[in-house]
């Protein structure tokens, strides 16, 4: 019994966290606007631009923009591998 709740409880913790946006403070902001705003830490940055890149409705060219992002706050946390 206890470890079926170990699996209950690790998939209710973890598949909330998996599925979590950051959350934005304006309603006229997106994700795009914030991840190239440069006005936020590297980790809230790489936040918000991982969000955007999941949008359907970037253009190739925001989309280049928000990879660069990546790239830069990647390069800031000293994750040069994945920058």
């Amino acid at each position: 019994m206890n470890f079926f709740k170990v699996i209950f409880l690790t998939v209710i913790f973890f598949g909330s966290y998996v599925g979590a946006k950051p959350v934005l403070k304006d309603s006229q902001q997106t994700y795009y606007s914030t991840c190239i705003s440069g006005d936020l830490a590297a980790e809230k940055k790489l936040e918000f631009c991982q969000a955007a890149l999941s949008e359907p409705t970037l253009s190739p060219g925001q989309r280049l923009d928000v990879q660069v992002e990546v790239g830069d706050a990647l390069y800031s946390l000293d994750r040069f591998d994945e920058a």
